[in-house]
């Protein structure tokens, strides 16, 4: 079905591109209300919306185009098949306007407005023409892969985060980065002096690892420098990137360089660790993870190096590039590259986060989470002190308050009942009790509380505290045998 808004009022340059329409355009695009949500991240009237196989060419004075679904991206990216929604959405990229060719026309993908409204992948199922190669919520792609999936929870998120970036680079344009200057295997010298010597400024790290978790390579960068060095420690045939002597005398300096600086790096436990257990390299005390920092900005949404690079810059997406396993030099020198572009865009990202930080006043959070790293890394690889004589009273008092409970529970409900058996908690409170039945995770902690919003019911309280004292007792690895009957 071919479909065209033309703008009602000034056109404002901005042409939205659907892949499909949903279900319910059956005359025009964005029905329902859908149409008002979608209508407040974007001034409708203004712009050009239409579906991918409209024929028109573009409106004169088009600048920005948003493309809406994964058949609109492949249509237009210069990857085509190659591209991928999941993996390109939010990372912008220019073609020449067929209009002037002394211009250019920049395009942003993100998920269709519908998809990202239901709950369900509603869409596939009423419209035959709906291309099925990534919109599929358990489709998986992104960081290594497949390990940065997107949830269809989030993808309203998303899709609002792309809008509001569209429509920044439409008023203001792409925003411009100094070029790095990448030195992939550089010489042992000039590894070893700037790690040793540079004291007091940020060291920007990254490390690829084998299946193994043994090194492949690790990258790292000073704030005070655009040079990025690569630096290879095992190649795929099997070799040291450089003499097991002068690794040593890199890992040392390395380690020096962790001491002096400020470490920042995403998902640094794992980086750290893995420098920990297997080259016993010691973590210095100031450390800054980009990715429990955008946590904090955004709890619940992902939080992949490919995610944040969408959400805070306009970098395009590399994090598909790498080739962990290499099994040729082609492969390796590809394995190289993307490190070294993982390092460029983790400090382009440090420093986006800080700003977004400081304008919204999170840096005491920010604070906080990364002065928390280096204690928690130290407590997980050396173990913590505890009383054993008052952890074993803690779990005798809550194993005789839950018999209690059950006991109590028992009287109220007046047959035996667990507490941890949905089937019994369920049969007790939507058969016996006749409490209205929830849609789905009927005896879960989250439905027994709204429950109890609505109903005074001590068995349901108790149920609750029995699960708690529960949850204490598994803290300790204890599990009290509980009789049927006391």
């Amino acid at each position: 079905m071919s479909l065209q808004t033309l703008p009602s009022s000034p056109y404002n340059g901005v042409t939205i591109v659907f892949s499909n329409p949903s279900r319910f355009d059956k005359h025009h695009l964005l029905t329902g209300y859908i149409k008002d949500k979608f209508g407040a991240l974007v001034y409708l009237p203004a712009c050009d919306v239409r579906t991918l196989n409209v024929q028109e060419g573009w409106l004169p004075g088009t600048r920005t185009v948003l493309l809406l679904g994964q058949a609109a991206l492949q249509e237009y990216h210069p990857l085509h098949e190659q591209a991928i929604l999941l993996e390109q959405r939010g990372a912008p990229f220019k073609l020449p306007s067929p209009l002037d060719s002394q211009k250019d026309i920049t395009y942003v993908a993100t998920f269709p407005p519908q998809d990202s409204a239901d709950f369900g992948n509603y869409e596939e199922k009423y419209n035959e023409e709906l291309v099925n190669v990534t919109e599929d919520l358990d489709k998986e792609a992104g960081e290594k892969s497949t390990k940065a999936k997107t949830q269809r929870k989030n993808w309203w998120f998303w899709l609002s985060k792309d809008i509001s970036k569209m429509l920044r680079i439409h008023t203001m344009g792409v925003r411009a980065y100094l070029s790095p200057d990448y030195i992939i295997y550089p010489s042992q010298c000039s590894i070893i002096e700037k790690l040793s010597t540079l004291k007091g400024e940020i060291l920007f790290l990254d490390i690829e690892t084998l299946e193994s978790c043994d090194m492949s390579c690790f990258g790292f960068s000073f704030s005070s420098s655009s040079k990025i060095y690569v630096v290879p420690v095992n190649n795929y045939n099997g070799e040291h990137g450089y003499d097991p002597s002068i690794l040593g005398e890199i890992f040392r300096a390395l380690a020096i360089a962790m001491r002096d600086n400020i470490v920042v790096a995403h998902n640094a436990m794992f980086d750290l660790s893995v420098l920990a257990d297997k080259y016993k390299l010691c973590w210095g005390r100031k450390i800054e993870d980009t990715m429990l920092m955008h946590h904090r900005i955004f709890p619940e949404v992902e939080k992949s190096l490919g995610h944040c690079i969408s959400l805070y810059t306009d970098l395009p997406y590399h994090k598909g590039e790498g080739v962990f396993e290499p099994l040729s030099n082609k492969q390796q020198n590809s394995l190289w590259e993307y490190n070294g572009k993982d390092i460029y865009t983790l400090k382009i990202l440090h420093g986006e986060i800080k700003a977004y930080a400081e304008i919204y006043g999170l840096q005491d959070s920010l604070e906080q989470v990364n002065s928390s790293i280096s204690p928690y890394l130290t407590i997980s690889h050396t173990g913590i002190s505890y009383n054993k004589i008052k952890m074993l009273d803690i779990v005798d008092d809550c194993a005789r308050r839950m018999l209690c409970v059950a006991d109590v529970i028992e009287f109220l409900a007046g047959y035996y009942l667990n507490p941890n058996s949905p089937k019994q908690v369920s049969q007790y409170l939507y058969k016996d009790m006749g409490y209205k039945r929830p849609m789905k995770d009927i005896t879960n902690s989250k439905n027994l509380y709204k429950l109890l919003t609505k109903i005074e019911n001590p068995v349901i309280t108790l149920i609750l505290y029995y699960r708690e004292l529960g949850k204490l007792c598994g803290t300790f690895k204890f599990t009290p045998w509980l009789p049927k009957t006391l």
